[in-house]
């Protein structure tokens, strides 16, 4: 039987994942849809991916405020730990591209 803080620490988790999920798939269809825009020279469906860029930003500082919020909150060691530093990383490395 799982404690609250067990329980509690795999919601977090959860979440964290649930939100990196969403943000993984609307940048898996911008960029299939950016291509496509690009060998079609389709100007209205490129602007179409521009604009829906700002919700993939939006998911972006969410999962960061998530992840930090689970470190606090929750102090977690081993594979949570890893989860929460290996999302940020991601979320840094988007940025610096």
């Amino acid at each position: 039987m799982a404690t609250h803080f067990e329980e509690s620490l795999q919601r977090d988790i959860d979440r964290i994942r649930g939100k990196v999920k969403a943000m993984a798939t609307l940048a898996e269809h911008a960029l299939r849809d950016g291509l496509k825009a690009l060998a079609e020279k389709n100007r209205v469906l490129a602007f179409s991916v521009i604009l829906r860029d700002q919700r993939i930003d939006e998911l972006e500082k969410e999962v960061d405020r998530l992840c930090l919020e689970f470190i606090v909150r929750q102090q977690p060691v081993a594979g949570p730990l890893r989860l929460a530093y290996a999302t940020i990383r991601i979320n840094l490395e988007k940025r610096v591209r």
